[in-house]
């Protein structure tokens, strides 16, 4: 890929609730219509390079008007394209549920709906995790290792254990417990919300967002009171 400059620079609003996000269904008037995106677009000459101006004012011109009280907590890059040249920064933000008991947003002509929809609706239907589980789920991981180095024999009377065959690196086998585990905790999270709307098609960037790898970001960034049931993130009960 060449050094030059991205063909297309954006950024957009995640404004997180109560374990639930802000997503607008894109009219036929926009890019990807029918798909439930967030609120944001392209850069501006008159944004001097600063996105969060970006995603501000796409956001105000989308929705008519921001909820009160909200709070930008951190900001993920999400890239897209064959040459990876869509390069889409989602400032992720946070408002009290007193706010969004009374907002309604008045959508311009690129939207047709809006919802608030279920972090862990958004990360099933993207194919990852549910970002507040990813930091338990790692947790899992880390407990099951040890777990299993302290098993290994001679691991508790100083002598060496024996060599592994077959895996390298840092991470933890597919069907072990910790895989296990995660797989526990995200189903369960999908099961205290339900099943994800049938007729949900998430825009390009929503999924790159939730399915591609940027859980760990979003769990840094959203405290349990801002994004999901603290039950939700607990091991399951044996």
């Amino acid at each position: 890929m060449s050094d030059s400059a991205p063909t297309k620079v954006g950024a957009g609003l995640l404004i997180c609730c109560e374990g639930s996000c802000l997503l607008l269904r894109r009219s036929e008037a926009s890019g990807n219509p029918g798909t439930w995106g967030l609120p944001g677009g392209n850069a501006d000459a008159a944004d001097a390079g600063d996105l969060l101006d970006t995603a501000m004012r796409e956001a105000r011109e989308e929705l008519g008007q921001l909820p009160a009280g909200l709070q930008v907590l951190g900001q993920v890059l999400t890239r897209r394209g064959k040459a990876l040249q869509k390069r889409y920064t989602v400032f992720v933000a946070a408002i009290p549920g007193s706010s969004r008991a009374g907002y309604s947003p008045q959508l311009n002509d690129e939207h047709t709906d809006w919802r608030w929809t279920d972090l862990a609706h958004a990360a099933a239907l993207a194919g990852g995790t549910h970002p507040l589980l990813h930091a338990a789920n790692a947790a899992a991981a880390a407990a099951a290792s040890a777990a299993a180095e302290a098993a290994e024999p001679g691991a508790d009377n100083g002598a060496a254990p024996e060599p592994h065959h077959g895996h390298h690196g840092h991470g933890h086998a597919h069907g072990s417990p910790a895989d296990a585990m995660a797989a526990e905790l995200t189903a369960g999270a999908v099961a205290a919300a339900g099943p994800p709307p049938a007729d949900m098609v998430l825009h390009p960037v929503v999924r790159i967002l939730f399915g591609g790898g940027h859980a760990e970001a979003l769990a840094a960034m959203l405290p349990p009171s801002v994004g999901s049931p603290v039950k939700a993130a607990q091991p399951p009960s044996s």
